[in-house]
Order: C-alpha cells, then sequence, then structure tokens
C-alpha cells in the first residue's frame, strides 16, 4: 500500500521547542508516523523522500497537504 497521507506542519514557536519548526506526518500502511525537524529545509527534504514514495497512481496533490502558522 504505501504512503498514503503526508501532511507537513510549521509548529508555533516556543522557549522549550525553538522558532524554526516543521513537523510532517505520514500514514503508511495504516500507521500514523510523526517526525519534527528544526529547520524548514529539513522538512522540505523529507517531504520530498515521502513524495517519491507514491504509487504511480497517486496525485501528489492528493495525498500532501501543508498547514502554515497564523
Amino acid at each position: 500500500m504505501g504512503v498514503t497521507r503526508i501532511v507537513a506542519l510549521e509548529v508555533e514557536p516556543s522557549d522549550e521547542l525553538g522558532s524554526e519548526l516543521w513537523a510532517v506526518e505520514w500514514t503508511d500502511d495504516l500507521v500514523d508516523l510523526r517526525h519534527v525537524h528544526d529547520a524548514k529545509k529539513a522538512a522540505q527534504r523529507h517531504v520530498y523522500n515521502m513524495l517519491n514514495l507514491l504509487q504511480p497512481d497517486q496525485n501528489k496533490n492528493d495525498v500532501l497537504t501543508v498547514v502554515l502558522r497564523g
């Protein structure tokens, strides 16, 4: 089955976590996963690599969601 959902979230800054955090969440074979990155560029690389795992019949616009702060 593979990756069926990818969400990139800009995380609210905090003293505890820092100011430029991005979370990437995805569903892979019915398991929900999440990884937090401390830089936007790292999250972009993660999403790009996840998009390369899509099946030929999957459209990135149907799978990917980006959520910005504010």
